[in-house]
């Protein structure tokens, strides 16, 4: 985690860098008095959480290692619906922070069509891009683009009625969202999604499938 974060940050303060260079017009690049670059982070995850915690060690580590040049000032909202809805609002407004994390849904591209996200195609050299699992990537380049870095995964729990499955044909469960897609479009009643149990709702398939930066 900690090699990705930094890779991250050092990426985006050189886009920031080379846009100031450009006569980029937008967001003016904020300095400190120092003349260090100031990023702006916006993130949920709460300093009295284990990852909230971790991350703010990283962000301190990475701070004084580049004192002087590089600085990460953070902003927290641990309300993570609001959170979201916040990062489309400030999409769409032009006041996007220079970093931030949301879950990537793959029913929603609307924040990678925006065209103002940053591409890390190319930054991401082979050594970082040997870093991530098998697929990550290529599951979040959209339309050649890299606008999106993974670093979370958290599997889904489905649950089925067998007898309803049963009667409508189906005799095992999709092993492909292609499959669970074709057995939700049979009269099979409701497609039931739940992340947690005993915290189930209705829900077509898809859905979250991984935290991105």
């Amino acid at each position: 985690m900690k090699r990705r974060i930094t890779s991250m940050l050092l990426a985006a303060a050189m886009t920031i860098t080379m846009l100031t260079g450009c006569g980029s017009q937008g967001k003016e690049t904020e300095k400190t008095d120092t003349g260090a670059i100031v990023l702006d982070m916006y993130h949920s995850w709460s300093t009295d959480s284990e990852r909230g915690a971790a991350l703010d060690k990283l962000i301190q580590e990475f701070n004084k290692e580049y004192e002087g040049k590089i600085e990460v000032k953070v902003t927290i909202n641990p309300d993570f619906p609001a959170y979201q809805e916040k990062v489309k609002t400030m999409i769409s407004t032009d006041t996007t922070p220079d970093i931030f994390h949301y879950n990537f849904n793959p029913n929603d591209l609307s924040r990678q069509k925006s065209g103002k996200l940053m591409d890390f195609s190319e930054y991401m050299d082979d050594e970082w891009r040997a870093r991530f699992g098998e697929g990550d990537l290529e599951n979040l380049t959209i339309d050649g683009e890299i606008t999106s870095i993974p670093f979370e995964k958290a599997g889904a729990v489905f649950y089925y009625n067998k007898e309803v499955f049963e009667k409508a044909g189906i005799t095992e469960f999709p092993k492909t969202w292609d499959e669970l897609l074709e057995a939700c479009s049979k009269d099979t009643g409701r497609c039931i999604y739940s992340d947690h149990p005993g915290d189930r709702s209705e829900r077509s398939a898809g859905g979250d499938s991984g935290r991105t930066l």
